[in-house]
């Protein structure tokens, strides 16, 4: 009897123990659930820092790339005075960054040459728009001729019509209606183009700005008397309003 109750002693102890583990595993989970919570909170905040990240990265790598970002512009290589006619030689093309003030900005040459300055441009500046005009068209039945003034040409308007005077005297040879038309003192200004129109400010090929040198487009017999008489007289253009002041002549072809 003493074996038979030492055995169920035994096994009713081994019973408690084994009900003690199972209190045990089953009690496992609750006490790492807290565990399992932390390290979810760690994998959220490390996700939400890479988000963070990665937007910054973004944001910079646009930032950057407006930073970089270029566009062609027209740009002077030399001074383009007022009325001059834009020439190839007087422009090339740069690589500039993008601003919304450049929205102005002429973008190829082919959009600029041909133009005609409407104010002065310094070498180096970037061209506009609004510096330039169209070029007058030369009308039917016109030539176009360059001539080097005596006179200023600060007062001329492109488009605008002068009159190409200088010394009867002078001219007198070339035709005789001069000599009619001269002051008695021999003296006076004749006209040989009344109703010139100024094409540019410049010569053919716009190299020679400073140089008095127009582009003028008149009937054929006034250019051809223009360009006899600038070898034998200072020629000067003046504008009508100041014309009618002169006591001048008109020089028959």
């Amino acid at each position: 009897m003493d074996r038979i109750g030492s055995l169920r002693d035994r096994l009713g102890g081994a019973g408690m123990r084994a009900g003690g583990a199972g209190h045990g595993v089953a009690a496992w989970p609750r006490r790492h659930v807290p565990r399992l919570g932390r390290r979810a909170r760690t994998m959220l905040i490390a996700l939400c820092a890479a988000i963070a990240v990665f937007a910054a990265m973004t944001v910079v790598t646009d930032a950057i790339g407006d930073a970089t970002a270029t566009v062609p512009v027209v740009v002077t290589t030399r001074p383009v005075s007022r009325g001059e006619s834009v020439v190839p030689q007087a422009l090339t093309i740069a690589d500039v960054p993008s601003h919304a003030a450049l929205d102005d900005a002429v973008g190829s040459l082919e959009d600029a040459v041909g133009s005609v300055a409407r104010i002065d441009l310094p070498s180096g500046g970037i061209v506009t728009a609004a510096m330039l005009a169209d070029s007058p068209a030369v009308p039917d039945g016109y030539a176009e001729v360059a001539v080097t003034l005596a006179s200023s040409t600060a007062s001329l308007d492109v488009g605008g019509t002068v009159a190409v005077s200088g010394f009867c005297s002078a001219i007198a040879a070339l035709r005789s209606s001069a000599a009619d038309s001269s002051d008695s003192d021999g003296t006076g200004v004749c006209t040989i183009a009344a109703d010139a129109v100024v094409i540019a400010l410049g010569d053919m090929t716009g190299e020679d700005e400073s140089s008095g040198t127009i582009r003028l487009a008149m009937p054929p017999s006034d250019a051809l008397a223009v360009l006899a008489a600038a070898d034998a007289t200072p020629l000067v253009a003046i504008v009508p309003s100041e014309q009618e002041t002169e006591q001048d002549g008109t020089m028959e072809p």
